[in-house]
C-alpha cells in the first residue's frame, strides 16, 4: 500500500483530469437531467460548481447563495455555463487548508459531482487508475471524519483488505467497497454507492 505522501503525489494532475471529466459529463446531458443530488438538475449542479470557483463564502450557504445561483442560471444558458467551467482553471480552495492538502477536497468534489450526473444518465467510465484510487482512499478518510462523525466505531474498508477507523470506539459499522465507491458513500450518495454496509455491533 502506498504511503499517504506518495498517494498525494500528482494530485493536482488528478484534480485537473477529474475537472475535465466532470465538465465532459455535464456536456453530455440536458440541463434538466436529474442527478444523484436530490432535487438538483444538471443545471443546478453546474451552477453549484461555478459558485465554488468564486472563492466567496457568500456563494456557498444561506438564502443569499440560493439567490446568486438562481440568478446565474437565468443569466447563463446551461451550455455557456459548462463551457465556462471547462475553460477556467480547475484549482480552487473551497476549504482554507485545501491548497496545503494538494487540493484533495476539490478532487473529491469533481469526482463525486461527476458521478452525480453520470450514474442517473447511465454514463459509464473506465476503471479508476491506481493513483486516483489511492488519492480517493485518502480523501475518504479525511471527509468521513467531518461528514460521518456518527455513529461511533465507523470503519472504512476496501475489498483488498485496507481499512481505516474513522470514529473512535469499538468497531460498530464497516463500509466496504472500492475507494471511489466509499467516497460516494461518505459524501452521502448512499443511493448510488456500491458498497457493503455491515453492522458489527454485538446483539
Amino acid at each position: 500500500m502506498l504511503s499517504r505522501r506518495s498517494a498525494l503525489t500528482g494530485t493536482e494532475e488528478l484534480q485537473a483530469a477529474e475537472h475535465l471529466r466532470c465538465c465532459e459529463t455535464l456536456a453530455r446531458v440536458a440541463p434538466d437531467s436529474p442527478t444523484a443530488c436530490e432535487g438538483w438538475t444538471a443545471h443546478d449542479l453546474a451552477a453549484h460548481l461555478w459558485s465554488l470557483k468564486q472563492r466567496d463564502p457568500r456563494w456557498w450557504v444561506g438564502p443569499g447563495s440560493r439567490r446568486r445561483v438562481a440568478r446565474l442560471k437565468e443569466t447563463l444558458r446551461y451550455e455557456e455555463l459548462v463551457d465556462r467551467l471547462r475553460a477556467t482553471p480547475p484549482g480552487f480552495a473551497c476549504m482554507p487548508d485545501d491548497r496545503f492538502n494538494r487540493y484533495l477536497h476539490s478532487l473529491g468534489e469533481y469526482y463525486v459531482h461527476g458521478q452525480d450526473v453520470a450514474r442517473p444518465a447511465g454514463i459509464t467510465r473506465p476503471p479508476l487508475g491506481a493513483a486516483l484510487d489511492e488519492a480517493l482512499w485518502v480523501r475518504a478518510g479525511q471527509a468521513a471524519r467531518i461528514l460521518r462523525r456518527r455513529p461511533p466505531g465507523l470503519v472504512l474498508a476496501t475489498p483488498d483488505g485496507r481499512s481505516q477507523a474513522v470514529t473512535r470506539g469499538r468497531p460498530r459499522q464497516r463500509v466496504t467497497g472500492p475507494p471511489g465507491e466509499v467516497v460516494l458513500w461518505v459524501y452521502g450518495r448512499t443511493n448510488i454507492a456500491r458498497v457493503e454496509v455491515e453492522d458489527l455491533a454485538q446483539p
